[in-house]
């Protein structure tokens, strides 16, 4: 429960402006003046952490790149919406091609299928990949995820798209 202060518009010799109850007078202001109740995360299927994991790089020269932004939130709707129009309807039920198409399209790939992730970690609503290239010294991290925040934009929230949320490029020495 709480009040929102709309303010009001407040003319001055030059401009029209809004004038209000917000930060410095500006805009304007929404009070929370006491929570009701709360929805319970009750799907053992969804992620519920805001950050990905990251690679745990300690050996002394050893450190890792982020391969691309992608905490975006637009992301993560874009892909559920295609999801949900049965573009890529795998999206709900191969982690694995989610995360070997995405490091592929990140790295420029070709042919995905050149990937070989390990499975190397899982979680509630989170898996993590790793993948090392023949004759190479580089690893590749993958973190797929099926996000809270997706079940809000899902036709069915309880039928979230597997996404990447991260991808990561280890390396030790020079890289």
């Amino acid at each position: 429960m709480g009040r929102f202060f709309s303010g009001e518009p407040v003319t001055t010799e030059t401009r029209t402006v809004w004038g209000g109850f917000g930060h410095f007078g500006c805009c304007t202001l929404l009070a929370i003046q006491q929570v009701v109740s709360i929805d319970p995360h009750d799907s053992a299927e969804l992620d519920y952490r805001a950050e990905s994991d990251q690679p745990n790089v300690e050996k002394a020269g050893c450190g890792y790149d982020i391969l691309d932004e992608l905490s975006n939130r637009n992301d993560l709707i874009k892909a559920q919406q295609r999801a949900d129009l049965g573009q890529e309807e795998w999206v709900f039920s191969d982690p694995q091609r989610v995360a070997t198409e995405g490091l592929a399209r990140l790295l420029k790939l070709p042919n995905p299928s050149t990937i070989k992730l390990t499975q190397t970690n899982q979680t509630q609503g989170r898996i993590i990949y790793w993948w090392r290239p023949r004759g190479k010294t580089t690893h590749y991290m993958v973190v797929v995820s099926r996000p809270y925040v997706s079940s809000f934009y899902a036709k069915d929230p309880k039928r979230v798209a597997w996404v990447m949320i991260g991808a990561f490029k280890t390396f030790c020495g020079r890289g």
